[in-house]
């Protein structure tokens, strides 16, 4: 599976290709980095007064100030949008439209030669508007800017930045180039479709090519799954697989200094796009994908199969998604419309590492329950 190179529409004696990935992986890390922020600055707000009274620091007071006050005005009710067309999981919050004007500005900013438009979650029927009628040839960006807000809100983590790249066909229809995922632990995922390609980057910028890498099965943990966007009202479907007494054809293990005999599986619930994001390094067996996900959610997963030693396996069918069929939901990008279910395109699953009990991964699957939409 393969797309053409980003330059075949593009000025080629401006930025390179390897340049604009570059850029997005800088762009989607400074987004992460902002969310955290955030709250310090709800925090400080209440230690402030409007004078700048009080400030000690190496930076002047006055641009001290400047900087709160900036951040703190964009977190004033006003900055809340009421146009947000996506009505997906958590209710629009002030977080979300923050972080999101700073990845549109950044890319517009930066890379406004390349990307024409930016839709995703937080953007407006406008923004959609301006993706959707993109030229045939011309590129955009979907993005996702917290991905797992109510995990920011409250846990701190299991969120991250996702950021897509498309060229549109014309007629409102597109090709996925790439994209850059990063997660609240500052690792990043990117992935190229011309030349198929994937890598992750640590939090302090080492770079491991994950292309065909052979996976350490050492380092794989029999039984272990996490899920992502498993709120409140999506645990029914997952109920089958959280049961202690469940029998899951799992080899007997030592827990609590005795031996577990048939034990059941080791779930994490509180995951997302970092869990998908970070699985290539990981030592999961098992990441389940519940309910049917809209592109901006799912796009970690052309990098999770382009790193290989993995499945995704259709929780309606129980048969292997092709490469080729991931990306074909991943280009399908739609504009949430009226419809909350509309554009959920990417079909839920549970992605399997390779050498994982033929058995249990039987099980699971049968235990999944999909809701009908």
């Amino acid at each position: 599976m393969s797309t053409d190179a980003i330059h075949k529409c593009s000025d080629p004696f401006s930025l390179s290709q390897k340049k604009v990935w570059h850029i997005l992986e800088e762009i989607s890390r400074e987004a992460v980095a902002s969310t955290f922020e955030q709250a310090y600055v709800d925090a400080i707000r209440l230690q402030v007064d409007p004078t700048g009274e009080g400030l000690i620091s190496d930076i002047s007071a006055v641009d001290k100030l400047a900087g709160i006050q900036g951040r703190l005005d964009a977190r004033s009710p006003s900055a809340a949008s009421d146009d947000r067309l996506s009505v997906d999981g958590e209710q629009a919050a002030t977080i979300d439209v923050i972080v999101h004007h700073l990845v549109r500005e950044r890319i517009f900013r930066l890379l406004g030669g390349f990307i024409k438009a930016v839709g995703g979650e937080e953007a407006t029927a406008g923004q959609w508007r301006e993706f959707l009628q993109l030229r045939q040839g011309e590129l955009g960006a979907i993005i996702d800017p917290v991905d797992g807000t109510s995990n920011a809100r409250t846990i701190r983590e299991g969120f991250s930045c996702n950021i897509a790249l498309f060229r549109s066909r014309g007629g409102g229809t597109f090709e996925l180039l790439g994209a850059v995922c990063t997660n609240n632990s500052q690792e990043t995922l990117a992935f190229n479709l011309n030349p198929e390609s994937a890598h992750m980057m640590s939090p302090r910028g080492t770079v491991v090519d994950l292309t065909g890498a052979a996976f350490d099965p050492t380092r794989r943990r029999p039984g272990t799954l996490a899920t992502v966007a498993t709120r409140g009202p999506a645990r029914e479907e997952i109920s089958g697989i959280l049961d202690p007494q469940g029998s899951f054809d799992l080899p007997s293990t030592e827990y609590g200094g005795k031996t577990v005999h048939d034990p059941a599986l080791t779930v994490f619930v509180t995951a997302g796009a970092p869990k998908m994001i970070s699985w290539p390094l990981s030592g999961l067996d098992y990441l389940y994908v519940p309910h049917d996900q809209a592109v901006y959610d799912a796009i970690p997963m052309g990098g999770v199969l382009l790193a290989g030693n993995c499945s995704y396996y259709i929780a309606s069918t129980g048969q292997r998604a092709t490469f080729e069929e991931v990306i074909g939901w991943l280009s399908d990008v739609r504009s949430p419309g009226e419809d909350p279910y509309h554009h959920r395109t990417f079909k839920a699953g549970l992605l399997v590492r390779d050498g994982a009990n033929i058995s249990t991964t039987k099980k699971i699957l049968e235990k999944i329950k999909i809701p009908v939409r």
